[in-house]
């Protein structure tokens, strides 16, 4: 699997709906570390909201390894609080700076709320403490051609959601040189999880993924990542590992579903469940 970004969340609270995803013992965490740096993947995605995660890997001894990306909300921003937060992180991992800085509440701003965040990233970027700095969206809408000047844009890639793939607009903004970075690959673990889920009604249609599974004769892990496997504007993807085995299964997968993205293509609407924030307004 080429250009892998390991999911920090897992190194800090439980994260995801339907996985119990907290890393149990330091002892595991070096062992998946280590794994990932045998398997070439060093560079882990981070978030100010990921509390512990920084601590974590700081005790895990290999931090300073890896390179990383983080993410902040900028509503409400304290610019000084924010930047404190930062270079705390860059102190505790025991590297000098990020490989990018992203805001990821762009979907929640006022077009004057993105100029000043746009300024802000600007600012951090001057400073010395990024190489690259960008966005994470939820949807081709919130994308402009003024975002052109970006070093990164992260957005959602999965089974259920491959409208970034769709767009001109994208196509635009990575012939410029923007780096698209896959997310939610596996919609927090449900696409590997999804029997848990499947008579729920707000998860109506989810049953498609599992009826394609059995159809190819694959696994939900190998359908849900083919999506990724099979395209080649989204150039980098976050996942999160639990465990070294996790690693060496995902660097060992090939691409065999050249069909899937034909098939996904033409499916005119996603369902609701495809966006997380809309998990809990279940109706």
């Amino acid at each position: 699997m080429r250009n892998i970004v390991i999911g920090g969340a897992q190194f800090g609270h439980e994260y995801g709906t339907f996985t119990n995803n907290a890393f149990p013992d330091k002892k595991n965490r070096i062992e998946t570390l280590q794994a990932c740096l045998d398997c070439g993947f060093q560079r882990i995605d981070l978030s100010l909201n990921y509390k512990g995660a920084v601590e974590n890997l700081r005790d895990t001894g290999v931090s300073k390894f890896f390179s990383y990306n983080t993410k902040f909300s900028y509503k409400n921003l304290n610019p000084k609080e924010i930047l404190g937060q930062l270079e705390s992180s860059l102190e505790t991992l025991g590297v000098t700076k990020f490989q990018s800085i992203m805001v990821h509440d762009w979907y929640d701003l006022s077009t004057l709320e993105r100029l000043e965040a746009l300024d802000f990233l600007s600012a951090l970027e001057n400073l010395g403490i990024t190489d690259s700095i960008g966005i994470s969206v939820y949807e081709e809408s919130e994308l402009s051609p003024q975002l052109v000047n970006l070093g990164i844009i992260q957005a959602p890639l999965n089974f259920f959601n491959v409208e970034f793939l769709n767009s001109s607009l994208v196509l635009e903004l990575v012939s410029a040189g923007v780096e698209l970075q896959a997310r939610s690959i596996f919609l927090q673990g449900l696409l590997l999880n999804s029997h848990q889920m499947i008579q729920d009604p707000f998860f109506k249609g989810l049953e498609e993924f599992t009826n394609y599974v059995k159809y190819k004769k694959s696994t939900h892990l190998e359908v849900a990542l083919e999506v990724y496997k099979c395209q080649s504007l989204f150039t980098s993807l976050v996942v999160g590992f639990l465990n070294p085995t996790h690693v060496k299964q995902l660097f060992d997968l090939e691409p065999r579903d050249s069909d899937i993205l034909e098939y996904l293509k033409l499916k005119s609407m996603k369902p609701k469940f495809a966006d997380p924030r809309k998990w809990g307004k279940r109706s």
